[in-house]
């Protein structure tokens, strides 16, 4: 499908604070549940997030705007190549070394229409 793109963004994973910040110590992560995904999020927002290798999961894509005579989504299924831990903005894929998120992840995100129709583009990338 040939595409005329409409708008092209990079995007960070879970991006929030200072990126200067130092990371977690390994006694602060010590205290902290780990949830596994797919398990529910806890009522405090302190935990992180495991999401082992090969685990599917749900992802929800959601089309809104003020273009659009409604909102419109789909659901699928993805799973990831290698382990995963995520706190506020720190990602470890030990859960012991952390870094800032947007040093490790890239996430770009397209979307275009051509006269078959729309279509979305979304990459998930280790830098």
């Amino acid at each position: 499908m040939k595409q005329m793109v409409l708008s092209t963004m990079l995007l960070a994973l879970g991006i929030s604070g200072c990126a200067s910040m130092a990371p977690p110590s390994s006694a602060e992560m010590a205290k902290l549940p780990v949830v596994e995904i797919g398990n529910g999020t806890p009522d405090s927002p302190d935990y992180v997030l495991h999401i082992p290798a090969g685990q599917t999961f749900p992802v929800e894509l959601v089309i809104d705007g003020s273009m659009l005579q409604q909102k419109a989504g789909a659901n699928t299924q993805v799973s990831l190549q290698r382990e995963l831990y995520l706190y506020k903005q720190w990602l470890s894929y030990d859960g012991k070394s952390w870094q800032p998120t947007h040093e490790q992840v890239d996430f770009t995100l397209s979307a275009g229409l051509d006269g078959e129709g729309g279509k979305v583009v979304v990459k998930a990338n280790d830098r």
